[in-house]
C-alpha cells in the first residue's frame, strides 16, 4: 500500500521528474543545434591563405602562357608588309642638255651659207644699216659717177628703171638662190642676160629716185631680204 506521505508528496515528485525531462530535452536540442552549426561553419570555412595564393597564381599564369606562346620561336610571326616608297629618278648630270648658244638673226644665214662671200659694191662709207622694217638693205654714200661693182659672180636678170623708188636698177642672180640688188644708179653698164664676174663694174653711182647721191644695195635669199654685212669679205 502506498502511504499517505507518499501520496502527499506525489505531485512534488512528479514535478521534479518533469523538470528533469525538460532539462534533458533542452540539452539535446542545444547539442543538436551546436552540431548542426559547427557542421555548417566547417562547410563554409574559407580556404587557407596558401591555397588562395595558389589559385591566384594559377589565374595569373594564363597571360604568361599566352606570352610564352608568342615568344615561342617555332611560332610563325606575321610581319607587316612595308609600303613601297616611290622611286625618284635622279638626273644624270651627264645627260642634262646644255643650252644651245644664241645666234644673232643677222648671222644665221652667214652661218648656214658660210661658203658664199660678197665683195663690197662700193668703197664709199656705209651711211644706213640693214633694218627689216625701214630699210631692207644698206646704203653707201659717194660721189656722182663713182663705180658700182658686182658683189659676186652672177647673171643679170634685170636692168632698167621700172621699179618705183629704186631708180636705175640692176639685179644679179647668184648661186644658192642668192640675189643682189643695186639701185639709184646714174648709168647702167650691163643688160639682162649678161654674165658678170666678181668686182666687175656694172654701173655708176647716182641719185635716180633719191634726194642724194647713194647706192642702195640689197641681198636676198629666196626673195627674203637679209643683212649683207655679215657676208662681206676683204677680197
Amino acid at each position: 500500500m502506498i502511504s499517505d506521505e507518499t501520496l502527499l508528496n506525489y505531485p512534488c515528485n512528479n514535478q521534479k521528474i518533469s523538470s528533469n525531462l525538460r532539462l534533458e530535452s533542452f540539452s539535446l536540442v542545444v547539442v543538436l543545434f551546436l552540431s548542426i552549426y559547427l557542421v555548417g561553419c566547417s562547410a563554409s570555412k574559407p580556404a587557407p591563405i596558401s591555397e588562395r595564393n595558389g589559385s591566384l597564381s594559377s589565374t595569373k599564369e594564363l597571360p604568361s602562357r599566352s606570352n610564352s606562346i608568342n615568344s615561342n620561336p617555332n611560332t610563325a610571326k606575321v610581319n607587316p608588309v612595308p609600303t613601297p616608297r616611290p622611286m625618284v629618278q635622279k638626273n644624270n648630270p651627264k645627260e642634262i642638255a646644255k643650252p644651245e648658244p644664241k645666234v644673232e638673226p643677222s648671222k644665221v644665214a652667214s652661218t648656214l651659207e658660210s661658203g658664199f662671200k660678197l665683195l663690197k659694191p662700193s668703197n664709199a662709207p656705209i651711211i644706213t644699216n640693214f633694218n627689216e622694217v625701214t630699210n631692207k638693205g644698206i646704203e653707201f654714200s659717194g660721189k656722182l659717177g663713182d663705180p658700182i661693182l658686182a658683189a659676186a659672180d652672177g647673171k643679170v636678170i634685170y636692168s632698167g628703171s621700172n621699179l618705183r623708188t629704186y631708180g636705175n636698177l640692176i639685179i644679179l642672180n647668184h648661186s644658192n638662190s642668192f640675189v643682189t640688188v643695186y639701185a639709184n644708179n646714174k648709168t647702167l653698164l650691163v643688160k639682162e642676160g649678161d654674165t658678170v664676174k666678181r668686182g666687175q663694174k656694172i654701173a655708176e653711182m647716182g641719185n635716180s629716185e633719191s634726194d642724194k647721191v647713194k647706192l642702195h644695195f640689197e641681198l636676198r635669199k629666196n626673195s627674203k631680204p637679209i643683212d649683207p654685212s655679215s657676208y662681206f669679205s676683204e677680197n
